[in-house]
């Protein structure tokens, strides 16, 4: 097997622990969302998302970026990876004290003397994530997945099971506070379990870290105005209830971003990494990821735009219909969000971390003036509007800019992404056809019946597309030739 066929199984395989990975993760906390939805209130999922839109804000000073640092610079040294952690450790502690003094000044602004509390609570959390053991970074540089998949699970189902017997307990919002304090204990007992590297305090990188770091930091920053500015403008514009609605709707609706997209980015920055000095072979890889991403994230996507209105109040209950609409429209500007979400990784591969603030920049200069806007205009509903307007537009601008980069013609990305395209179209199609013709089935019946003919319509049409297309390489002919070897074609057979 050459070094390249090696790698581009390295990313394919990586790719689906990763993706399985995260599913697991994001499973478990979906079905602990869909429980905890059933016993507490719109209000108990705004005051802790506010709270965790705070925490977020000033965890941002601190997000360095070493990681990232320490994956793509292939040398790293013990010293690299101590300063890295005194650096995480200091700003933890700093970080903790800083949210104990802005908690009362938060409950006073957002009139709700309950935040105070929770937000005291919730600087532990800072604490504790200054803590884990930066060697855990191995597992993605040296591409062990497998690990990397382990660290991600066990944590989670751990605290998850925490989560639940809080709820039952105590039966409010401190369920939530609790369960992600558990989290983030496990997560550091597990990292030092888990990897024989042990930390020691040191600064002597600092300056090294902080030459490529810079960019990652701002990028954070306004990182943060993207993700976490519509909570606090909704919370501002709206209401707490608002809030929960919109933390809830925007956790389901962008699956096919968080939660697909991003563990495929995550395994595939460090191949990048190692294929930065050949273009043919980088442009080959950026390629095969945006299959992979395209033919999971637009199904999902897709998915979920069609079934909302019947997903939401069989679910979660009628409580939660405000949001069905906004759910919507999130879940198609996820799609597209996870079309571009890729391209900041080659960037930052081949040394160019300032590519990642342009795009955030560009993408906050649309999105905040659209949200505050489609607000004012639309209510809840407006959210998703400005979001996929502000995907929409930044995802031209990033694709030009990757063209130019790894010398992409005009057309590739959609020659790798039209099957998927076509396929979950008349993937939507079939289940028109199908609801129309069941009637009055039961609503759980008819949603899990929706969602298992749209998983068979939407492989059976993708599969049968490739094959038309020529059983080109991509992620159906590595599923193909894995686990369906005899429809694979003679001369097309080997990996």
């Amino acid at each position: 097997m050459t070094a390249q066929k090696e790698i581009q199984n390295k990313v394919f395989t990586g790719s689906i622990l990763m993706l399985i990975s995260r599913m697991v993760v994001k499973s478990i906390g979906l079905v602990s969302s869909i429980i905890l939805a059933r016993l507490l209130l719109p209000e108990d999922f705004g005051i802790v998302a506010i709270a965790m839109a705070i925490y977020a804000f000033i965890d941002l000073f601190g997000a360095f970026g070493f990681g990232t640092v320490l994956i793509q610079k292939q040398n790293a040294t013990v010293t690299d990876y101590n300063t890295a952690w005194t650096f995480k450790l200091l700003f933890g502690l700093c970080a903790a004290a800083l949210l104990v003094l802005l908690a009362p000044w938060v409950a006073v602004y957002y009139q709700d003397p309950r935040l105070t509390a929770v937000i005291y609570t919730i600087s532990l959390m800072a604490v504790l994530s200054g803590c884990t053991n930066i060697g855990v970074i191995d597992f993605q540089k040296n591409l062990d997945f497998r690990k990397e998949l382990k660290l991600q699970v066990i944590p989670k189902l751990l605290s998850f099971s925490c989560t639940m017997v809080l709820v039952v307990v105590l039966g409010n919002y401190w369920a939530l506070v609790f369960g992600m304090l558990v989290n983030e204990a496990l997560n550091v007992i597990f990292s030092f379990y888990m990897n024989a590297f042990r930390p020691r305090f040191s600064l002597a990188s600092a300056r090294e870290l902080f030459g490529f770091s810079k960019w990652l930091m701002l990028n954070n920053a306004i990182d943060y105005i993207n993700k976490k500015v519509p909570i606090l403008l909704t919370g501002q514009l709206l209401d707490s209830k608002a809030v929960g609605l919109f933390s809830v709707g925007e956790e389901i609706a962008l699956l096919p971003t968080s939660e697909i997209a991003a563990p495929i980015n995550r395994a595939t920055y460090p191949v990048y990494a190692k294929l930065k000095d050949d273009k043919a072979e980088l442009r080959k890889a950026y390629l095969n990821t945006i299959n992979l991403s395209a033919s999971i994230s637009l199904p999902a996507a897709a998915g979920i735009a069609f079934l909302a209105p019947l997903l939401v109040p069989t679910v979660l209950g009628p409580v939660w219909v405000p949001m069905t609409e906004m759910m919507q429209w999130l879940a198609l500007a996820g799609f597209v969000i996870s079309l571009s979400s890729n391209v900041g990784y080659v960037f930052m591969a081949t040394g160019s971390p300032r590519y990642l603030v342009f795009t955030n920049v560009l993408r906050a200069a649309i999105f905040i003036p659209a949200l505050y806007f489609f607000i004012k205009l639309y209510g809840l509903t407006g959210i998703g509007y400005a979001l996929l307007l502000a995907a929409s537009i930044l995802m031209v601008v990033t694709h030009i800019s990757i063209a130019r980069l790894v010398a992409l013609d005009a057309f590739a990305v959609l020659k790798v992404t039209l099957r998927a395209i076509a396929a979950s179209t008349l993937m939507c199609l079939a289940l028109y056809g199908f609801q129309l013709l069941a009637g009055n089935w039961p609503d759980l019946l008819l949603l899990l019946s929706s969602v298992a003919l749209g998983a068979v319509v939407y492989g059976s049409l993708l599969l049968l597309f490739w094959q038309l297309a020529g059983c080109p390489d991509s992620l159906e002919k590595m599923i193909v030739s894995r686990y369906l070897p005899g429809l694979m074609p003679k001369d097309n057979s080997t990996t």
